[in-house]
């Protein structure tokens, strides 16, 4: 299973079938992540991330909105390139 960390509380996660969105949780005193969103292809399991930061935000204006929008896509972008080279230099 391909996992893409987003921050401390969010996951992307990949099984045979779909990309997931999970979230952390505790259950019985155990973090556990836990789906709650899933989408057949990886650039809408991202869009879903985005909107998911966007409605966690304070945002009142639409220049804040595309802030806001910019910084997560960038998260995202970070997080992706990171884990792909990862997995190139362990290929290698």
């Amino acid at each position: 299973m391909m996992t893409i960390e987003l921050n401390d509380d969010y996951q992307i996660h990949r099984d045979r079938y779909c990309w997931a969105i999970a979230k952390r949780r505790k259950r019985k005193g155990v973090e556990t992540f836990e789906a709650f969103q899933w989408y057949p292809q990886l650039e809408q399991a991202v869009r879903g991330a985005v909107e998911l930061g966007l409605s966690d935000l304070e945002v009142t204006g639409a220049r804040e909105v595309d802030r806001a929008l910019a910084r997560l896509t960038q998260r995202l972008s970070a997080t992706l390139g990171t884990q792909q080279s990862s997995q190139l230099e362990d290929a290698a």
